[in-house]
């Protein structure tokens, strides 16, 4: 009985501990991920944001946090400096006098 709780007990451990190797593991991804993007925001600011949202979901923390704002920030600075545009690259049309637009 003795050597049946021993073995239960030992297992629950393992499984504790790799649970927390796992936690670890996505963290620590996750930070690298976030610090590659802010690396990136002003090359390919659409690429940054797309990671550093994957890296904040995959760990709500304070240094992803981080990231995201600065990512988010220069990621919009730099559509101000090159103008705003939509996609497609066209510079939006403002409607004659006189006509309609669905």
């Amino acid at each position: 009985m003795l050597e049946l709780l021993c073995a239960v007990t030992a297992a629950g451990l393992a499984v504790r501990a790799q649970n927390t190797v796992t936690r670890q593991r996505d963290e620590a991804v996750a930070l690298r991920a976030a610090a590659e993007s802010v690396r990136l925001s002003r090359h390919s600011p659409s690429l940054a944001v797309q990671i550093v949202l994957a890296a904040y979901r995959q760990s709500p923390q304070g240094r992803t946090q981080d990231a995201l704002l600065s990512t988010l920030s220069v990621a919009s600075m730099g559509s101000r400096a090159l103008g705003s545009r939509p996609a497609g690259g066209h510079p939006p049309s403002t409607p004659r006098p006189g006509t309609h637009r669905p």
